[in-house]
């Protein structure tokens, strides 16, 4: 990987073509991004946005947290609850059937990217397997 230079959202950029060399099927943060709740993303994305203002998308693994559809009809939405029953809502791009089809709405691990206030699912791991969202 070759890294931009800047602040907090570090990017990257694949210097060869990517090959898989095997499946962990664990999520593991190289750093302060794994969080068990979505208390502590929000502060991981304060203190995000406080270093890089223009930063719009700060990714977060978040352990032990379960899709659920809230609201009643007419105005339900789909959202991310974790162990202490906090949640967020899902970005509306998200594909929420899918994100529930895969974990059954059992806790799972998640990397997702927290955006105005709104969490976007990319890949969380099933039954040992890390899967995308």
């Amino acid at each position: 990987l070759a890294r931009y230079p800047g602040r907090a959202v570090r990017r990257a950029t694949f210097v060869d073509e990517p090959v898989l060399v095997e499946s962990a099927g664990v999520l593991a943060p190289a750093d302060e991004s794994a969080t068990s709740s979505i208390d502590a993303a929000d502060a991981l994305a304060a203190r995000v946005c406080a270093e890089n203002p223009w930063a719009r998308r700060v990714p977060v693994v978040l352990t032990s947290v379960r899709a659920t559809v809230v609201g009643g009809p007419g105005d339900a939405a789909a959202a991310l609850v974790d162990a202490s029953g906090h949640g967020r809502l899902l970005t509306a791009d998200t594909d929420v059937w899918r994100l529930l089809a895969l974990t059954g709405g059992h806790p799972v691990d998640a990397f997702v990217e927290l955006e105005a206030g709104r969490l976007r699912p990319l890949s969380a791991v099933v039954g040992g397997e890390v899967l995308t969202v």
